[in-house]
């Protein structure tokens, strides 16, 4: 599962579920994409069409619960 930010806040977009990472370069095409992206309001949260086929569905956005620990 991923999820982008579109901007450093703490806020996520939608996630989305991905499956059969195993096949024919995906798992690649994902990483580099993660390494290369930066959360900025031009980047949007579109996968590279590579992975099209492996995108299983989307939920809610993650919201992230912060302690005092």
């Amino acid at each position: 599962m991923i999820a982008l930010r579109s901007s450093r806040a703490d806020i996520t977009g939608p996630s989305v579920w991905l499956g059969g990472l195993d096949s024919t370069g995906r798992l690649q095409t994902l990483s580099d994409w993660v390494e290369q992206w930066q959360p900025t309001e031009e980047s949007g949260g579109a996968l590279p069409q590579d992975l099209d086929a492996a995108v299983l569905g989307s939920g809610p956005p993650i919201r992230l619960a912060l302690t005092d620990h």
